[in-house]
């Protein structure tokens, strides 16, 4: 819930913050979700008009007013570069002043608010880093070359059995969007699933800074970024940034199967909680069949334990999926049958859908944009 002089006070650089007066009209105005696409606004929707390379958030400006926004995080400049077409909009605009709330005192409700920042981009930034120390959830951070996505959702699926969970949208793991996932943290939610992804050195490092995770899952290491990084090794010390950024008591989940990801255990404070087909894995799973579009069949054995399960994730690659749900599942103390019941949801299942086609036919739904080795 994002009540608008919070919004005002965490968009604020934290070294000098101050909370802005709000005139009575407005003090009871709560934003709905926060967006970075101008697409996806809807009325109560709090944008992010941020600038990239190819467009500019300002420019969309007029039909986020229109489609009923309640505000927008914006720059002075760039809102009064354009005026003359701002004037033309149906509804009624102001721009707002977060440090001293200037702009709101004489603004009928129902007006959608500029909020003016330096930096849109940074100032969601530091509007989800003071959201997140409102509230504690336990926040499981995913990353990897490959899988992050699946992995999510599969986790994600698993951990709602018990816990009131929220999860980030689609592949929402950058800079830009993860703070939109965190803005999206209520005061009953349990745990978050958030993916992690990157671009450069030192960007999964921000995004736990953020964060603030306490379990990090990382799935793999491979030659995905190689065209920015150079070098495998160079992927694996960026990736490993997850698990450095973990508190000591944490727990660092990781490919007992991936060597690179193996090296990282001697790169953490948290503890560490492997998974794998290997039987020196704290959880593995033998007995491994895929029965094509029925799903696939395991075993899987964690201290002393031995659990027989058929699960509908297709294809025998999901038993890396299935194995590091469940192992985050363990260490939030699940029980077997709680745990099976997650990895059976039917919207477990991220890829590869198999859907009911024409004329008795199937349709096998694999599109997705991922790398090769996927």
């Amino acid at each position: 819930m994002l009540r608008l002089v919070h919004v005002l006070y965490g968009v604020q650089p934290p070294w000098s913050r101050e909370m802005p007066h709000v005139p009575l009209q407005w003090q009871d105005l709560v934003f709905g979700e926060a967006v970075t696409d101008s697409r996806e606004v809807e009325p109560g929707t709090l944008f992010i008009a941020l600038s990239g390379e190819r467009t500019d958030g300002h420019t969309f400006l007029p039909d986020v007013i229109a489609r009923g926004a309640l505000g927008a995080l914006v720059t002075r400049a760039e809102v009064e570069a354009r005026n003359a077409v701002l004037a033309h909009t149906p509804r009624l605009w102001a721009l707002v002043n977060p440090v001293t709330g200037e702009g709101l005192a004489n603004t009928a409700p129902g007006t959608c608010l500029l909020i003016a920042v330096d930096d849109p981009l940074m100032a969601v930034q530091r509007l989800a880093v003071y959201h997140r120390r409102q509230l504690t959830p336990t926040v499981v951070g995913i990353t990897g070359s490959v899988g992050k996505t699946s992995t999510k959702e599969v986790v994600a699926a698993v951990l709602s059995r018990r816990f009131r969970t929220l999860k980030s949208k689609r592949s929402f793991n950058s800079e830009a969007t993860l703070p939109t996932s965190l803005l999206r943290l209520m005061p009953d939610h349990e745990v978050a699933v958030l993916e992690m992804g990157m671009w450069a050195p030192g960007e999964i490092r921000f995004l736990a800074s953020l964060a603030r995770p306490q379990i990090g899952v990382v799935t793999n290491v491979g030659p995905t970024h190689l065209e920015r990084l150079k070098s495998i090794e160079a992927i694996q010390r960026a990736k490993c940034e997850l698990v450095e950024s973990l508190p000591v008591g944490g727990w660092a989940v990781l490919n007992a199967d991936a060597p690179l990801v193996m090296e990282m255990a001697d790169r953490t404070l948290a503890k560490i909680f492997t998974y794998g087909l290997t039987p020196t894995a704290t959880l593995w799973a033998d007995q491994v069949v895929s029965y094509g579009l029925g799903g696939i069949g395991m075993r899987a054995h964690y201290g002393g334990e031995s659990v027989a399960m058929r699960l509908p994730l297709i294809g025998r690659h999901s038993v890396y999926l299935a194995l590091a749900a469940i192992s985050v599942g363990l260490i939030k103390g699940m029980a077997w049958d709680e745990i099976i019941a997650g990895l059976s949801d039917p919207e477990a299942q991220p890829r590869l859908r198999v859907l009911p086609g024409v004329a008795g036919t199937t349709l096998l739904d694999d599109a997705y944009n991922a790398a090769p080795i996927s």
